[in-house]
């Protein structure tokens, strides 16, 4: 997995601009997280077979990776 970050950037760079983005990419990945948490299923005890539960974690993610993309972009850094 890649992240997009302004030319030059390392994560052991420090300094202001550095740890500005560490927060920006930190409350990128929480919304994220939010909207997982929209769904329930990072906040309710999963209640049905556990072979089915990859399956539906995946439906989920593939759900808000699609909202994403079609008009509900995260934030942009």
């Amino acid at each position: 997995m890649f992240c997009k970050t302004p030319g030059g950037f390392s994560s052991r760079a420090e300094g202001d601009d550095a740890k500005k983005i560490r927060r920006r990419l930190r409350a990128r990945h929480e919304t994220v997280y939010k909207r997982l948490k929209d769904f329930g299923i990072l906040s309710q005890t999963y209640r049905h077979n556990l072979k089915d539960h990859a399956f539906v974690f995946r439906a989920v993610v593939v759900l808000t990776q699609l909202a994403i993309e079609s008009g509900e972009p995260l934030f942009e850094l």
